[in-house]
């Protein structure tokens, strides 16, 4: 809720490169502790899953970056 308020009171492109990075960041700390947890419990399949997915989550997060900002690009004209 906090981060919330702080973004709505910045500038638009400021406040989708901060959502961007906390929805990254996030994303990475889930990745992490799926593969602690499959390093700990010696589960290779989970292991396989968490590294696959830490190889998908910067192509979707720049994905969904351009589709921000061409969006927000067309709002603009």
């Amino acid at each position: 809720m906090v981060i919330q308020k702080m973004l709505g009171n910045m500038h638009p492109i400021v406040s989708l490169l901060l959502s961007l990075a906390i929805n990254f960041i996030s994303a990475y700390a889930a990745i992490f502790t799926l593969a602690s947890i499959a390093q700990l419990t010696d589960y290779r399949v989970l292991y396989g899953i968490a590294n696959l997915s830490a190889l998908i989550i910067p192509i979707v997060a720049l994905w969904s970056a351009l589709q921000l900002v061409f969006s927000f690009a067309q709002s603009d004209n």
